[in-house]
């Protein structure tokens, strides 16, 4: 089902929280974007869904077959047409969608979906495939943050096709798979990066006039190992001016900023902030043993940057990590492409109103 692999890496989306019921596929990506992904939902087209650990633990869950009545149309006649060239015109085949949530390193597998396939092409676009924690069950790699957990999206046979049937260039037994995808989802603790207040005292402190508006006190140079922190607080602390670090934590219902130049002002101090950590990165003496294959590595801060360039489409997680050792300031012009095209801003610096 080499089409719907296609489709399905370009058009599947997992999002918490799930978009609001009242969305309307037909108002496109624009509806998504004023009542859901703004108001606080964090969206995963492919690559990885990143939460904090409180919302791996309790987030609902939702799963998309896009967003967009010509997504799931062009899905739907995807899955149908590879269903006709393997199974031929107007077959019934046994084939379900079926969505499992696990944990590879304690080999859980957990299904969370199961829709025959006539069903699920006259069902919904949209699944709920972890509700809200209320107290009650959750599924468990939901309830294991510190591996996170891969959502599997995957068409199967859900019995053996009848004798008639069976061919040898054909999937027939139980279970077979006919094409898959996967998002991960992540329970990242996040930079770790809580900016304080900028106060007189601390502008003395650093020897900064009293019109500077933020700093970023770097503790990592020369660096030893902050490419392999997970948490960056232990190597450097953003200070902001207190008035304005309040404009820029305090949002609005919709989630956006109270203030007219919060926004403005917290994409500066995240830019500011990533061009100190890059410097810090580059001159780090574990750079060149840093390797993005290693499951350690995965967990860094690091390795989270490199993972939004490729899912930006700017280069591969190997290539990234090759220009941060061989061209800084051009690692740092992808983080920039990458800041203006995600709300990611947050996730690095963790504001609090």
């Amino acid at each position: 089902m080499d089409e719907t692999q296609r489709v399905l890496s370009q058009k599947l989306r997992v999002q918490s929280p799930p978009i609001p019921d009242g969305f309307q596929p037909n108002f496109g990506a624009l509806g998504v974007t004023l009542v859901g992904v703004a108001s606080g939902s964090i969206a995963a087209p492919g690559g990885t869904l990143v939460l904090d650990r409180q919302e791996y633990l309790s987030r609902p869950i939702g799963l998309y077959f896009g967003v967009h009545d010509d997504d799931w149309n062009e899905i739907g006649r995807a899955v149908r047409d590879d269903l006709d060239k393997i199974f031929g015109k107007n077959s019934n085949p046994p084939v379900s969608l079926v969505v499992t949530l696990s944990n590879s390193r304690l080999r859980i597998v957990e299904e969370v979906l199961n829709v025959p396939y006539r069903d699920w092409m006259n069902q919904s676009w949209r699944y709920r495939v972890a509700p809200a924690y209320t107290g009650k069950r959750r599924p468990r790699p939901l309830r294991m943050p510190d591996d996170g957990c891969t959502v599997t999206v995957q068409f199967m046979l859900h019995s053996d096709l009848p004798e008639k049937d069976r061919m040898s260039d054909r999937p027939w037994r139980k279970g077979s798979w006919l094409t898959r995808h996967e998002i991960r989802v992540s329970s990242a603790r996040g930079s770790g990066l809580s900016p304080r207040p900028l106060t007189e005292e601390q502008r003395v402190r650093f020897g900064i006039g009293a019109l500077t508006s933020s700093y970023v006190d770097l503790r990592a140079y020369p660096s030893s190992g902050i490419c392999m922190a997970a948490d960056l607080s232990d190597f450097l602390t953003v200070y902001i001016d207190k008035g304005l670090l309040l404009d820029a934590a305090e949002l609005n219902a919709r989630g956006d900023h109270r203030r007219p130049g919060g926004g403005p002002l917290l994409s500066r101090w995240v830019l500011d902030t990533y061009r100190a950590l890059v410097h810090a990165w580059s001159h780090d003496d574990q750079l060149e043993h840093f390797d993005p294959a290693l499951p350690e590595h995965q967990q860094t801060f690091l390795y989270s940057v490199l993972n939004q360039i490729e899912d930006a489409g700017l280069a591969g997680v190997e290539e990234a990590l090759q220009i941060l050792r061989d061209a800084p300031m051009r690692f740092i012009g992808l983080i920039e492409h990458v800041l203006a095209t995600a709300s990611s801003d947050r996730r690095l610096l963790e504001l609090r109103s």
